[in-house]
């Protein structure tokens, strides 16, 4: 397929590219053009709808990464790339025939990490049945912008797949060499000003997870029609020398059930985000582990 790569030029968006060019005519679609770039090239904001809508006339399918991808505090500019542009790219797809879009969505759309006060889910493992509940402008341009790709698919028939990318760890970056040497110390997060960050050490995926599974999110929509659906993608463990269950009584006390629970014991580090549904349906199986890198 013709393959348009929004933000095809960031972090994700090199192993996205990566992981699709053996198969896939790439277009990358960024602000600023890669250093090394191999591919066609298209300098254009998804601010900006008639740019947007040129970049799709000859394209069969996007892959939308796109976006400004931590909570920054600069709400006008998050909801300008965030939601306005995610809108540009639907409402350009509709325009030109476009029918297949796989979009990043995050784990933050639940309502972790950038929260105003604690957030406590439900129950664990979390998975895409859990209610959404974010309070920060970050994790609510995810669920909005979910709710565009619902609305867009139901309107248009578009085959729209979200996935609800869990905190990635990059290889071989100093960030995931930081994050790796707090995390095997597992009173770090016990810390008043990092408690914030508690979030982000039972669910993790390795950015080559992540691309394998935006992959094969884009070749099941080929295969037959799923219309509008959510994933969640994260890695086998949790991101933690402590025991998943044990992680659970010390950060999320108030968490009022644990499904299968039997399942914890006999893996003990088995992952809090429930990755069965992407599993199940798009034949993913996460190959990367964050304990490599120790």
């Amino acid at each position: 397929m013709k393959v348009l790569v929004t933000g095809g030029g960031g972090q994700l968006g090199k192993y996205v590219v990566e992981e699709l060019k053996k198969d896939h005519d790439i277009t990358i679609l960024d602000l600023v053009k890669p250093k090394d770039n191999q591919h066609q090239f298209i300098e254009a904001n998804l601010a900006h709808f008639e740019d947007v809508k040129r970049a799709l006339e000859d394209t069969q399918a996007v892959i939308h990464l796109a976006a400004i991808p931590i909570d920054t505090g600069e709400v006008h500019k998050i909801w300008q790339t965030n939601v306005t542009g995610t809108f540009n790219l639907l409402e350009a797809a509709a325009q030109s025939n476009t029918k297949k879009i796989v979009a990043a969505s995050s784990i933050d759309a639940y309502g972790f990490e950038f929260w105003s006060k604690p957030f406590t889910p439900d129950y664990f493992p979390l998975d895409e049945k859990h209610p959404c509940k974010p309070d920060d402008s970050y994790g609510m341009s995810k669920m909005i912008g979910e709710k565009l790709c619902y609305g867009y698919s139901r309107r248009y028939g578009t085959l729209i797949i979200c996935l609800r990318l869990a905190t990635i760890l990059y290889p071989g970056s100093q960030e995931a060499e930081h994050w790796v040497s707090e995390v095997e110390n597992p009173e770090f997060y016990m810390l008043p000003d990092r408690v914030q960050f508690k979030d982000s050490i039972w669910a993790y995926v390795d950015a080559r997870d992540a691309a394998q599974a935006f992959r094969l999110s884009l070749e099941k929509l080929g295969d037959y029609d799923l219309g509008y659906g959510i994933y969640n993608i994260g890695a086998r463990d949790i991101f933690s020398q402590v025991d998943s269950l044990e992680l659970i009584k010390r950060y999320y006390p108030d968490v009022k059930m644990i499904l299968n629970e039997e399942g914890f014991l006999l893996d003990k580090k088995k992952a809090l985000f429930d990755i069965t549904k992407a599993q199940k349906d798009l034949g993913y199986e996460p190959k990367f582990t964050w304990r490599e890198h120790v």
